[in-house]
């Protein structure tokens, strides 16, 4: 089972060295789920899933310059898993 991943291009680099592969097909990262690496999938998945963000229109400056991006189709933020500075805005 393949589970996507969302890595900045700056950072492909370090997925591929963690394990991440290349779908040429998707143009996306992914991971496949193995229940000998349980660990390895769990690490790799906190470093580069997203999470869309609870959050107010006022909230956007901080988003924003703690590392947020904002998905213009689904009209919501979101980061890594693994950016603590926006926990206080994860579900």
């Amino acid at each position: 089972m393949k589970h996507y991943l969302c890595v900045p291009f700056e950072k492909k680099d370090e997925a591929k060295q963690a394990g991440a592969r290349f779908d040429k097909d998707e143009k996306k990262w992914y991971v496949e789920y193995k229940t000998n690496n349980k660990m390895f999938f769990e690490d790799i998945i906190n470093l580069y899933d997203i999470v869309y963000l609870n959050s107010k229109y006022e909230d956007k400056d901080e988003i924003k310059s703690n590392g947020g991006k904002w998905d213009s189709d689904d009209k919501k933020w979101y980061t890594h898993k693994s950016n603590t500075l926006l926990q206080q805005f994860m579900p």
